[in-house]
């Protein structure tokens, strides 16, 4: 996905075609294009990416991009007009060497899931959903996983009534479940029984083989039933270098800014890119979904972004305080815009909740370690902006 990180301009044309001049491979560049209408739906008054047809439904002259972001004022089954509704193409578009190719949503939680929580027993979450819209969604674990024998095992219940010590523990690749689970003695064998007292065992298990998301909400199916599950995240982000592959996994932690820095350095000479990019790495390692952190860090250079506006502070603003506050104040305010495309009305307290706890003043070392490495770009050190504060906004 992220189509706009290997593109040089892009623009909606005919008011369903996306036309992009895309990177290739040995720096040749190419001109592609995508019939949105194809792929894109509508569904009471919203884009729906489980259908097609949307501009058929859409309000005459609604249609706009403004940097990845598609909107349009579609009607709903009654006849009337809905809001005005947008979608970030950013996250179902790629380039696949040269050519542009829209790819639909996956049922993996490791694809289509972030800011995953346990509350007890209760999986908290955000979802896509097929409106391509992040949605609060929970399950109780309790229901459908069991303890046998000192193991987690789906399709059973009551696992945390005889157990302790659970962690949940998401990745690019699983879902991880671990704890500390009884097992009663009557549970083994009898050549197995060394004494007649509790024994507690260590287990983990990936939940994410058996908890899929059903158009934004979690579900628990068992491991019998067809999921569409992809198990590893090259297969999220299939573009055409080695940069675009392992950019979206690249975490921005403590020990990790040297391969930030490189992935950075290979893929943009622009500044604004790079902080972009840095943004992107920082938001898909706090929420644990590199897709969203790379859609939205790429869509920062964008045309219809905030190039324009950071080109413009830099250019006028001549104190270093004041042009990072500024530069603080314009990347939160796009991340603002991109977050509000992204997330359902469900879904905003949650993700507010979330970031919160999890936003680590850390994260501007990292940062400015990753800066020094790429050289000081104008726009980054020497304003000495703060991710965090921007983040925050």
């Amino acid at each position: 996905m992220a189509f706009a990180l290997t593109t040089s301009d892009f623009a909606l044309q005919e008011d369903t075609l996306l036309v992009a001049w895309v990177y290739k491979d040995e720096d040749t560049w190419v001109q592609s294009r995508i019939d949105l209408n194809e792929y894109i739906g509508c569904y009471n008054g919203e884009f729906d990416v489980a259908s097609s047809g949307w501009f058929g439904w859409s309000r005459p002259g609604s249609s706009y991009l403004q940097g990845t972001v598609l909107f349009a004022q579609l009607m709903k089954p009654n006849g009337s007009w809905g809001p005005k509704t947008s979608i970030d193409l950013n996250i179902f578009i790629k380039n696949d060497n040269g050519t542009l190719k829209f790819q639909k949503l996956h049922d993996s939680i490791t694809a289509s899931s972030a800011c995953l929580n346990l509350s007890n027993s209760v999986l908290q979450g955000l979802c896509f959903g097929y409106d391509g819209k992040l949605h609060y969604s929970e399950i109780d674990l309790d229901n459908h996983f069991g303890n046998i024998e000192g193991r987690i095992e789906p399709g059973s219940s009551h696992l945390f009534k005889t157990g302790d010590e659970f962690q949940l523990c998401p990745s690019p690749v699983d879902v991880r479940l671990r704890g500390r689970l009884q097992c009663h003695p009557r549970w083994r064998p009898k050549s197995r029984r060394r004494s007649n007292d509790m024994a507690w065992n260590r287990h983990d298990l990936d939940i994410a083989q058996s908890v899929r998301n059903k158009d934004g909400r979690f579900e628990f199916f068992r491991r019998a039933e067809k999921s569409n599950r992809i198990c590893e995240p090259g297969n999220l982000l299939q573009d055409n270098t080695r940069i675009r592959c392992t950019l979206g996994g690249a975490e921005l932690v403590s020990g990790n800014e040297d391969q930030v820095a490189e992935e950075i350095a290979e893929c943009t000479s622009s500044s604004i890119a790079a902080i972009g990019i840095l943004v992107g790495a920082t938001i898909g390692t706090i929420t644990g979904n590199s897709m969203i952190g790379l859609a939205i860090g790429t869509g920062m250079a964008a045309p219809g972004a905030i190039s324009p506006e950071i080109e413009s502070l830099v250019t006028c603003i001549n104190d270093p305080l004041i042009l990072a506050r500024s530069l603080e104040a314009a990347i939160g305010r796009y991340l603002y815009r991109s977050l509000r495309n992204l997330l359902s009305l469900d879904a905003t307290e949650f993700f507010v909740d979330f970031m919160n706890a999890r936003l680590d003043p850390k994260i501007d070392e990292i940062g400015n370690t990753v800066l020094d490495c790429l050289g000081a770009a104008s726009i980054s050190r020497g304003a000495g902006i703060s991710l965090e504060a921007a983040i925050a906004r």
